[in-house]
């Protein structure tokens, strides 16, 4: 998981650089959702789904934080991350 995270977080990193549109400034934002095998599923469905759910917790949270699925610990969840905010 930490070269999945360490991907995440080039992703943030990318995005928090303001994107000039004809002289003004925006910041872009994202949210990821890594889950990788086989701590967070056994097939691909699987990590798809439980990526899918970090995302939108990570969405809910509107931070960076790593939340437990539910029936899991920290440890065996999918990893949400919040990417910098957007702006116009």
């Amino acid at each position: 998981p930490a070269r999945a995270i360490e991907v995440a977080a080039t992703i943030c990193e990318r995005l928090r650089a303001p994107l000039m549109v004809r002289g003004t400034p925006f910041v872009l934002g994202a949210s990821v959702g890594v889950a990788v095998f086989p701590d967070h599923g056994a097939s691909a469905d699987e990590l798809l789904r439980n990526a899918d759910i970090a995302m939108y917790e990570s969405k809910r949270l509107r931070h960076g934080q790593r939340t437990p699925a539910p029936g899991r610990t920290v440890s065996q969840s999918a990893l949400p991350a919040r990417c910098g905010k957007a702006s116009a």
